[in-house]
């Protein structure tokens, strides 16, 4: 079901009305004349319309940057608080997923707060399953090896015989 404005509704009236009164026209040059009347009243509705609107704003561009400004201000004010609530969301939900708080340590070299910012959450990128809470270094060396066990072997291997 579509809720129809007012507007819409004198706008179906209008042009129901106004095919009720050409269909009732005999001659072409009739229904054509009720055309151009049909029109120029459009026009001149639009026109009033215009004028109101022209009249009842300030200049756009004058708005558009007091609107700009007044954004950068409250930006200036609250981003802090902002970003700081959409963290807390971001991670009371990841560790509503995981099942346990994330920890201060790192659950695979056991360093806490790495050297962008903690402890992240870390999960398999084709089940989406969580694995654990890791630290930067520790997850992007998961990343450098594409999660592969025999990558991480062979690099253990090289390190303890080289």
């Amino acid at each position: 079901m579509t809720i129809m404005t007012n507007a819409t509704r004198r706008r179906t009236y209008y042009r129901l009305h106004r095919e009720k009164i050409l269909a009732e026209q005999k001659t072409p040059e009739a229904r054509e004349h009720v055309r151009q009347l049909h029109h120029q009243r459009s026009d001149e509705i639009n026109a009033r319309r215009r004028k109101i609107y022209e009249t009842k704003l300030p200049d756009t561009d004058k708005r558009r940057k007091q609107k700009s400004e007044a954004m950068q201000r409250w930006w200036a004010k609250n981003r802090a608080a902002y970003l700081a609530s959409l963290y807390a969301k971001r991670l009371e939900k990841m560790e509503r997923e995981a099942g346990r708080p994330r920890p201060d340590k790192c659950e695979v070299c056991e360093r806490s707060n790495g050297r962008h910012g903690g402890i992240m959450f870390d999960h398999c990128h084709r089940t989406g399953k969580f694995r654990g809470w890791i630290c930067y270094s520790c997850n992007t060396t998961l990343g450098h090896v594409n999660d592969d066990p025999k990558i991480l072997r062979a690099l253990i291997a090289y390190l303890e015989h080289g």
